[in-house]
């Protein structure tokens, strides 16, 4: 069984990643990563390096979560240090995915898609990283808009991709928000999360007010990136790279937020269980924003509906039939479906991609049998 079509292997066998725009710390850390991929041994796949990383950040925001499962600041320090330890590993190899994909001659659409989508699941853990380092869900409806926001600017970038055909990166980018959120771990490591109780200013906590500079980054973020999907779009009559209305990824964006804030405003789950509210509902814009890349590479339509989004469908036709199965256990159950889910469908798109490109996932040719 497969997930993509063969107009859309074709389409993608065609297509070639364009990017524009550095980040301010970028050009400094560039001299780090050349360094480093010179480290990598020539045998040694691209995505495999991508994949360790995201295993690395993947475990430790585990750690975090089975301490402190409500994200309430209650996990010991000492994972905070190994969590940001984790997080700059992950962000240095998938820094250098690309360079040792043009080093060993290796580089393919398949590549691509698989950086973006473990930058979408590293997305999520960077929520749980944050949270559980500031105690955020202490304050529920902080840690709610960290969610949205955190949400929609990933998958507004690539919306915007969508659009132009080109990922653009603002002077304040992913690079930033990675080595922000490895600052606040190792300062909860040194000086607990009490730090970020602190009261700085007319009674708002630091943490406070280091939320809100992070939203107002994200609101100016996703408004240039909204100007550009409404007015630079590079198909047909101004329309995406797939000949479609600009406007067609809107609508499981909005699907989900709305389920998000829905849920959020009748039940009180989300300030019990932080970390089983945060997989129901952030998963399905995972998969979502998986999807819409491969709808830029492939050049195809946005689906409208994807079986990530009957989770949050389910948990409020529960809430609204008045609980017929317990919360804990139906988000128990759609953490289980989400995440089998997600492995499934992304299992099955790499491994389309890679018969028609006749290419492994996780091995490259050595050195020899590429010169032949």
């Amino acid at each position: 069984m497969r997930k993509l079509k063969d107009s859309q292997l074709v389409r993608l066998g065609q297509h070639k990643y364009k990017s524009e725009g550095v980040s301010i710390l970028e050009p400094y850390l560039q001299v780090y990563w050349r360094w480093l991929v010179t480290r990598m041994p020539l045998w040694l796949a691209p995505n495999l390096i991508t994949f360790v990383g995201l295993m690395a950040n993947l475990i430790t925001t585990l750690f975090i979560l089975f301490y402190d499962p409500n994200i309430s600041g209650q996990a010991p320090l000492w994972v905070f240090l190994v969590s940001a330890i984790s997080l700059f590993m992950y962000q240095s190899l998938d820094a250098i995915d690309g360079k040792q994909a043009r080093r060993t001659g290796t580089s393919t659409p398949l590549g691509e898609l698989f950086d973006h989508g473990c930058d979408a699941v590293s997305n999520l853990l960077m929520i749980a990283c944050s949270g559980g380092a500031t105690g955020l869900n202490e304050l529920p409806n902080l840690f709610l808009s960290l969610i949205i926001f955190q949400l929609s600017v990933f998958y507004v970038y690539h919306w915007q991709s969508y659009v132009t055909g080109v990922m653009k990166f603002n002077r304040i980018d992913t690079t930033e928000a990675q080595l922000l959120i490895i600052s606040v771990e190792l300062i909860t490591f040194v000086g607990g999360v009490d730090v970020w109780r602190t009261v700085m200013f007319r009674d708002f906590q630091l943490r406070q007010l280091l939320l809100a500079g992070v939203l107002v980054s994200g609101v100016i973020t996703i408004g240039g990136c909204l100007v550009t999907i409404m007015g630079d779009g590079q198909g047909k009559n101004g329309s995406t790279v797939a000949d479609t209305s600009v406007l067609s990824p809107l609508l499981p964006l909005v699907t989900t937020l709305s389920s998000i804030l829905a849920y959020s405003y009748w039940s009180e789950f989300n300030r019990t269980h932080a970390s089983l509210y945060l997989l129901v509902f952030a998963v399905p814009m995972v998969k979502l924003s998986i999807v819409l890349v491969i709808s830029c590479m492939t050049k195809s339509p946005m689906p409208l509906v994807d079986s990530a989004m009957l989770a949050p469908l389910v948990a409020i036709s529960n809430m609204y039939f008045g609980f017929v199965l317990s919360e804990y256990i139906l988000f128990l159950l759609l953490t289980v479906f989400l995440l089998f889910d997600l492995v499934i469908s992304c299992t099955m798109y790499c491994q389309d991609i890679a018969n028609y490109l006749h290419v492994s996932v996780f091995t490259i040719p050595t050195p020899a049998n590429r010169d032949e």
